[in-house]
């Protein structure tokens, strides 16, 4: 139960986060206008700068762990491909693609490399971190092919990872930490302060998003069966199965946390692009974000 109310009490704090987005929308503080540059900010510079100096202390222990996180999130990811496509098939095809997409992709490079770092520090930062590289490869090839309905090339794939800053940290910060290279004292503070906002930011980020969705017509059967299978299926099947194979609890515990998270908040920014359902798209990122506050602690409850 510790870990259920050590996760539980991180929740709450990031809720406090969310009604503060919320309320920063409602008095024009972020608008639609400025919050894509917001959020540009948090992915370009801030999210790259947490991943980078997770890594300052890494091991090869932590790298032969990390092997493993990135074998259970391919996994994972596999998974995920064949639940969509097998349980939304009576859903109407434009439903279904975004259904699919928000089973494949989740928000855990958003909201869960937070919380992980919260949970279980600097090593289960490195080991998201990982784990994090097969949902983005995934993101830019199947996830952008559901929604656009346009296969994506393979030099397209590999230059859209090569010049995601997170990846790019996730090197760049290997490099540092298994050279032992030794930063000046201001760069390294520099580094930490900006870690620590990310977590503020990014579910104030989400917050303004929740704020434009209206709670007319919220919940439908489509909607509900998305929210057992991102929310509840996919991280009890994590959970067991890792705990079946004997992994350590840093290692289940990261692996479970990140595939609880609810729908990427890419799932309705990308339905609005390619003209699909949006407002669809919206519920099922505002309803699991919700949900997700209950639903992770009670699986952490579960370790």
């Amino acid at each position: 139960m510790d870990h259920f109310f050590q996760m539980l009490s991180i929740q709450l704090t990031l809720i406090v986060y969310l009604i503060a987005g919320i309320i920063c929308f409602r008095l024009s503080i972020i608008t639609e206008v400025n919050r894509k540059q917001f959020i540009g900010f948090i992915l370009t510079i801030l999210m790259p700068c947490m991943v980078f100096n997770s890594f300052k202390e890494v091991t090869i222990s932590m790298l032969k762990e990390g092997f493993f996180a990135l074998l259970i999130s391919l996994v994972a990811c596999l998974l995920a491909s064949i639940l969509g496509k097998v349980i939304y098939q009576n859903v109407s095809e434009t439903r279904r693609n975004i259904m699919r997409y928000g089973t494949l992709i989740n928000n855990a490079g958003f909201a869960g490399l937070p919380i992980v770092e919260s949970m279980f520090g600097n090593e289960g930062l490195i080991l998201a971190s990982i784990f994090l590289i097969p949902i983005r490869i995934f993101m830019w090839s199947a996830g952008i092919t559901m929604l656009s309905q346009e296969k994506q090339s393979k030099k397209l794939i590999l230059f859209q990872l090569l010049k995601n800053p997170s990846i790019i940290a996730v090197f760049l910060g290997l490099f540092r930490g298994l050279l032992r290279i030794e930063l000046p004292q201001f760069i390294d503070s520099a580094l930490v302060s900006m870690s620590d906002a990310v977590s503020p930011l990014a579910m104030i980020a989400v917050g303004s998003i929740i704020a434009t969705i209206s709670l007319k017509g919220l919940i439908d059967n489509n909607v509900l069966l998305f929210t057992f299978i991102r929310l509840i299926a996919i991280p009890l099947l994590t959970l067991f199965s890792l705990k079946a194979l004997g992994f350590s609890t840093v290692i289940v515990g990261v692996s479970v946390i990140l595939t609880s998270m609810p729908a990427a908040t890419s799932t309705a920014l990308l339905a609005s692009q390619y003209e699909s359902d949006d407002i669809f798209a919206s519920k099922l990122v505002f309803v699991t974000t919700i949900l997700s506050t209950i639903t992770t602690p009670l699986l952490m409850a579960l370790l």
